[in-house]
């Protein structure tokens, strides 16, 4: 996990996009495809808790630093 990750993208999804990456480079579309179907699913329900919790002090900071950033980054845009 890195600090460029959205909140939302916990380690397991990043391991299924890993998987799907290969697949994809490997042409194997349709098993690909399949994993895609499961990362949407994580997302939203990882994004569905945050908009539950909206309220909580890390989650206003989060929206805060989206808003003024325009990005999840915690970095400047020169510094990229």
């Amino acid at each position: 996990m890195s600090d460029e990750d959205p909140p939302f993208i916990t380690p397991q999804i990043k391991v299924l996009l890993r998987q799907r990456n290969k697949l994809r480079s490997r042409g194997k579309i349709n098993k690909a495809d399949a994993i895609t179907i499961k990362i949407n699913k994580l997302i939203e329900r990882n994004r569905s808790k945050l908009l539950t919790n909206a309220n909580t002090p890390d989650v206003k900071k989060m929206w805060s630093m989206v808003k003024a950033n325009g990005s999840w980054s915690k970095r400047d845009d020169d510094t990229a």
